[in-house]
């Protein structure tokens, strides 16, 4: 069997190549076993490379049990994804370490001349096109309340339509009373420069399209002062500093000063220490 030619790589061009790699379907189902999803693939590898050096790609030993505990998948599917990707050539094993210490074996990352003849790389041109072409999906068409379509802001340069030309047709516009390109065919002939042609009401300028009218605005203020006037107030008990809306029996709002109050009058009420009371015995204690 011809030796196939790996090139050791660091973790971050390893990386970038295995984001880009299509896994789906390179574990399939045998017998009772399921396949292994894309996504745990993935996982599985990049939690392989977390443990490789920066630099070199090198000193990779953790355990299977480690890996599958960091990457929350069963034994059996780390050893899968592991001899998937030595057979790849993602994976070189470089030396056999002790099994007595409970040491893994050391690997190193590594890029084979050939792997595009066994899975599919995307391009980095191609990421981004998809990725493009998935959030113009995923956004759409912008419907506003009225669910009228709102069209897109055309990009400066595109589908922008020219601009007209100095030449004979920019003379006339050909209005009512046959002026130049400075008048409008209106009966005032007003000026498209002039502010008085340009804004015919009597009224302050606006950009609100919807404007509030005044008795909603009057409504709207009211609300706000009822609501204001219907806020409770607060009284708070001044010996233990707790705050409270005024009861209709006419009891004191703190619950402490309420089961101390029941207790005096002789009520059954739950055992109860005061904790003022009690700081004050361990003040005044000789």
């Amino acid at each position: 069997m011809e030796e196939r030619e790996l090139r050791a790589v660091s973790r971050w061009e390893w990386e970038r190549i295995l984001l880009r790699a299509r896994l789906g379907g390179l574990i399939p189902a045998r017998g009772k076993r399921g396949g292994v999803a894309a996504s745990t693939i993935r996982v599985v590898a990049l939690v392989f490379a977390s443990h490789a050096d920066a630099n070199t790609g090198g000193r990779i030993w953790p355990g299977d049990a480690t890996v599958a505990v960091e990457a929350e998948v069963g034994i059996q599917v780390v050893q899968a994804v592991r001899r998937r990707l030595v057979a790849l050539g993602l994976l070189l094993r470089v030396r056999a370490r002790s099994r007595s210490h409970h040491e893994g074996d050391e690997y190193q990352l590594t890029l084979p001349i050939d792997l595009l003849e066994h899975i599919e790389i995307l391009s980095p041109e191609v990421v981004r096109t998809s990725a493009a072409a998935l959030y113009a999906a995923r956004r759409g068409a912008r419907r506003p309340a009225n669910d009228t379509p709102t069209p897109a802001h055309p990009r400066a340069g595109v589908g922008v339509p020219p601009e007209p030309s100095d030449g004979a047709d920019n003379g006339h516009r050909g209005g009512s009373n046959g002026s130049a390109d400075q008048h409008r065919g209106d009966s005032d002939g007003g000026t498209v420069g002039d502010p008085a042609a340009r804004d015919t009401s009597p009224g302050p300028a606006t950009n609100n399209t919807n404007p509030i009218p005044l008795d909603s605005r009057a409504d709207v203020t009211t609300s706000h002062a009822r609501a204001s006037a219907k806020r409770p107030q607060l009284i708070r008990c001044a010996p233990h500093g707790i705050a409270g809306q005024p009861r209709a029996d006419g009891r004191s709002p703190c619950a402490i000063c309420r089961v101390l109050d029941d207790r005096a009058h002789g009520k059954l009420r739950p055992a109860y220490r005061d904790p003022v009371s009690d700081l004050a015995r361990l003040r005044h204690r000789p």
